[in-house]
């Protein structure tokens, strides 16, 4: 049953991957127009704002006598407490970290308990205590699968082997099934992850951009180049208020 649920998984993480990639090279060719278009003139923008905001601040502090602190200056790349403490807190892996799981976990077996809970493994599976060929071929096995656990410090492992008292194909049983579970939680965590990059990218800023950009097509219009001279037209302003202010000193 499980390898069952397993194979749909992997074909739904498979499906996952092949939408990104698709959504990808759709973002990635909207982006190189719109870098092409729009991010030139927004530059010039961000450069001429700048230098008003500047001319802004010397006036007031000419006016009050108080002069405001520039960070940017002192310390490129400075960030306010209050905008450090949101992006943080916007973090996926602090996200992740609320809705995880706490579900207290059993404290893992030091070298002496790892050693200890080995050795009774051997004992309990020693090949040479079969009792038959048959036997003895199982229980080679069994060893063989204990000699890796103990190797790879896998307690989990060996304490599966343990627990596998009765049915003679228990304790590989037991391993199987533990193998196939943890296989299972590790596709559930990338369907999550996948789900979650998939849902930013297609209901993210840039997709709405695109879809407007292809609905604006439709009618006839290049809304990419609207905003490009509309970004014209507030240089222009600025460009005149910039002017009024170094004149006004």
């Amino acid at each position: 049953m499980l390898r069952g649920v397993l194979a749909q998984r992997d074909a739904h993480a498979a499906q996952l991957r092949a939408e990104i990639a698709s959504i990808e090279r759709e973002l990635d060719e909207f982006q190189a127009r719109y870098d092409k278009i729009i991010t030139p003139m927004k530059l010039r923008l961000d450069v001429l704002q700048s230098a008003i905001d500047d001319l802004v601040r010397q006036q007031r502090a000419e006016e009050t006598g108080v002069y405001e602190v520039d960070w940017s200056g002192i310390a490129p790349g400075y960030v306010s407490v209050e905008e450090q403490y949101r992006r943080a807190w916007s973090k996926t892996d602090v996200y992740e970290a609320i809705h995880a799981d706490h579900t207290p976990t059993p404290p893992a077996l030091d070298a002496d308990g790892l050693k200890k809970l080995y050795r009774e493994l051997a004992r309990r599976f020693h090949p040479d205590l079969g009792a038959d060929q048959a036997e003895r071929d199982r229980r080679t096995a069994i060893m063989s699968q204990i000699n890796a656990a103990y190797a790879a410090g896998d307690a989990d492992a060996l304490q599966a082997l343990a627990e596998g008292d009765g049915d003679p194909s228990a304790p590989l049983a037991l391993l199987t099934l533990r193998g196939l579970r943890s296989q299972a939680a590790e596709i559930d965590t990338q369907i999550e992850r996948l789900t979650r990059t998939r849902d930013e990218m297609l209901y993210g800023a840039l997709m709405k951009l695109k879809l407007d950009d292809k609905l604006a097509r439709i009618k006839g219009r290049d809304l990419l180049q609207e905003m490009r001279d509309e970004m014209g037209r507030e240089y222009d302003r600025l460009l005149i208020q910039l002017d009024a202010l170094r004149n006004a000193r």
